[in-house]
């Protein structure tokens, strides 16, 4: 473990670490671990929205035979949110990291909004390479440059597309809408439109009328669902989602019971996202010790007792 430690810290990756056994995918390395070889899977693999990949494949696996999950991956939940969160049950399936990275949207609004709450509506701007551009263009800046720019940055994707487009938000919205809200959602259900067709000069006029756009995604409760959308929104620079600058993300939870909540984070680098993963790895940890102390306090009860 230290020499994979110290090989990262070196700045190398660890397709390159040369001790342990290769594997072929994460599949081959869950079958020759077996159940009794690992507690806890972390899913950090690519995205993929047709079959779900082998992330999806592995996170049944694992919560199938027992361990607990962490995933880093929107595909495996978009693509089976209501498979997984069965197979997970007991608070074995975290993915906090999914939605706008060290942002705990997924925590505050499941664990303390939703769990006790309904909520009613979910607003937000939830991917900061599009929000960047946006900020960008409205600075002068072209379409093209503000993209090539973040993609210099280390920030946005070498094919941005799903961020542009809209689609890495929808994910986010349909894993919110499935957790926070505890409504059935699907990513066919979303209305996704991107920026591509924002133009500088819409960027100047709204700025005239004391506006600016954003890449908003809402999902608004109805009785047999929730209306579900992404698309470019010029909002009042003064609010709370026009205040969403930059490399920023945030996201704003209607209920009955709590009214409205906001929350956003300015995220400028993939620490946080990393640290969200970590947290929700400590949180399995943390949740064993609570057992372990409710137990001893059980059989302290116990002897006394006697």
């Amino acid at each position: 473990m230290q020499a994979l430690l110290d090989h990262k810290q070196a700045g190398e990756s660890i397709v390159f670490f040369g001790e342990g056994e290769q594997c072929s995918d994460g599949l081959e390395m869950l079958e020759k671990l077996g159940t009794e070889g690992y507690d806890v899977l972390v899913d950090g693999s690519l995205m993929d929205l047709e079959t779900g990949g082998v992330g999806l494949a592995a996170a049944r696996r694992a919560l199938g035979s027992g361990c607990a999950a962490v995933l880093a991956n929107k595909g495996p939940l978009v693509m089976a949110y209501d498979e997984l969160a069965s197979l997970g049950l007991g608070g074995r399936l975290r993915f906090s990291s999914t939605v706008c990275g060290g942002l705990p949207v997924v925590n505050v609004g499941s664990r303390d909004v939703g769990f006790a709450a309904d909520v009613t509506r979910v607003t937000g701007v939830f991917n900061s390479t599009s929000n960047y551009v946006l900020k960008q263009m409205g600075e002068g800046n072209s379409f093209e440059s503000a993209l090539a720019t973040a993609q210099e940055l280390g920030i946005a994707e070498a094919d941005p597309s799903k961020d542009i487009d809209g689609w890495d938000t929808a994910c986010k919205l349909v894993i919110i809408v499935n957790s926070v809200m505890g409504i059935p959602a699907q990513l066919n259900q979303v209305d996704v439109c991107g920026i591509r067709d924002i133009t500088p000069e819409m960027i100047s006029q709204a700025a005239e009328r004391g506006e600016v756009y954003k890449l908003v995604a809402s999902a608004v409760a109805t009785a047999d669902g929730a209306d579900l959308s992404v698309e470019p929104k010029a909002v009042p620079s003064d609010s709370f989602v026009g205040g969403i600058s930059g490399w920023m993300m945030g996201v704003v939870i209607m209920s009955d019971l709590f009214e409205e909540m906001s929350l956003k984070i300015d995220e400028t680098s993939v620490t946080p996202t990393a640290g969200a993963v970590l947290r929700d790895i400590c949180h399995f940890g943390q949740a064993e010790l609570s057992h372990k102390r409710i137990a001893a306090a059980a059989a302290a009860a116990a002897v006394q007792g006697e």
